[in-house]
């Protein structure tokens, strides 16, 4: 810079400095960046855009790095790392707390594959390779993106094939250090773009029952081991008669005119169930 373009930026006002950055070199944006007081240095980093941020980063000593790295809000600080080079933004992830970083990494893993164009408003995807913090990171922004709910999301590799599923409930139940590779369901059902409309659909049926059966005797078997059924009961008919209850309730809901609430009666069903049909004293 000329000696006299140095010495006017000594006198620039934050506001100044901002319209002539532009017009500086980076060793004397330093210089004027470093001139100003502290209690407006803060607001004047944060007032510039993601690229001048990281360009201001990059020329300042690594010491320093950290604690404006550590001012900038994640939404922010992936800005920031989105506009350097790519073997910078390690080091830049590095200097952020680890709560901050898994955060950071979820919103530049989103914007990365959205601006990738993989992104499917029908379903929510996930990296495998992803801890279960970034991983909800990643579909937090997801939905917040599109409309409907969703309970599920598919696990898909860098070449876009389906490796697992994972529902939101087992990420949420997961260590925030587990990867989404150790806790995906990887037992899938798959089917050919041949195959019939009827066949496909007896498929998934037969797959269903399977799932709420295991699901059901998983419970009971849960509720033996803390001794809130009996031992001797057999998990495989306690099942088929809860789910046989179950399906005859909502058959005969189907076939009638609906004149009373499905959700009451599946709740006297479980009371059947689980507390039978003796009468046991001091009972309510």
């Amino acid at each position: 810079m000329a000696p006299d373009l140095a010495e006017s930026t000594e006198r620039l006002s934050p506001a100044e400095l901002r319209e002539a950055w532009p017009l500086l070199l980076p060793e004397d944006r330093l210089e004027a960046f470093r001139s100003l007081d502290q209690a407006v240095s803060d607001d004047f980093f944060l007032s510039l855009s993601a690229r001048n941020e990281a360009g201001l980063l990059m020329i300042l000593p690594e010491g320093e790095r950290r604690l404006w790295m550590r001012l900038l809000a994640p939404d922010d600080a992936a800005d920031v790392i989105q506009n350097v080079p790519q073997e910078e933004r390690e080091g830049l992830l590095a200097l952020l707390d680890d709560v901050a970083r898994h955060e950071v990494r979820g919103l530049l893993a989103y914007a990365e594959d959205d601006a990738g164009g993989l992104m499917n408003p029908r379903f929510a995807r996930v990296r495998p390779d992803m801890t279960t913090d970034e991983a909800i990171i990643y579909l937090r922004r997801q939905v917040s993106d599109r409309a409907g709910s969703f309970h599920y999301a598919y696990v898909t590799d860098q070449d876009q094939k389906l490796a697992g599923v994972i529902s939101f409930r087992e990420l949420l139940g997961a260590r925030p250090d587990q990867h989404v590779n150790e806790i995906m369901r990887t037992s899938l059902i798959t089917v050919p773009e041949s195959m019939d409309q009827e066949e496909v659909s007896r498929l998934f049926s037969r797959h269903h029952l399977v799932e709420y059966f295991d699901m059901i005797r998983g419970i009971v078997r849960e509720g033996q081991k803390r001794g809130e059924f009996r031992a001797e009961m057999s998990d495989k008919i306690a099942a088929n008669c809860f789910f046989g209850a179950l399906d005859e309730m909502v058959t005969s809901w189907v076939l009638s005119e609906h004149d009373y609430r499905l959700a009451g009666a599946a709740d006297a069903v479980v009371d059947v169930i689980l507390a039978g049909m003796e009468s046991h004293p001091g009972r309510r």
